[in-house]
């Protein structure tokens, strides 16, 4: 979970391309739904075998693929600006 949030959502967030362009405000906000949101998952989910922590660890790799490809798409962006 830690490995999610410093490798993730915490470079997306406070990068230079995103906050410059959502504003320190608005990606304040991102960072923190993001948060809860695991964070309720995980505390719904609680994996306790093998199958269910794999099924976590499979959730948590869509949304950080999901995070780069934002983080990508607004340095793409950044830059055409």
């Amino acid at each position: 979970m830690g490995g999610f949030f410093n490798g993730g959502i915490e470079r997306l967030v406070y990068d230079w391309p995103v906050r410059d362009r959502l504003g320190v405000g608005r990606t304040a906000t991102v960072y923190t739904t993001t948060a809860w949101t695991i964070n309720g998952l995980y505390s719904r989910l609680r994996p306790r075998g093998v199958l269910s922590t794999a099924t976590l660890g499979e959730l948590l790799g869509v949304l950080r693929v999901s995070a780069w490809t934002c983080y990508r798409l607004c340095r793409f962006l950044s830059v055409l600006k």
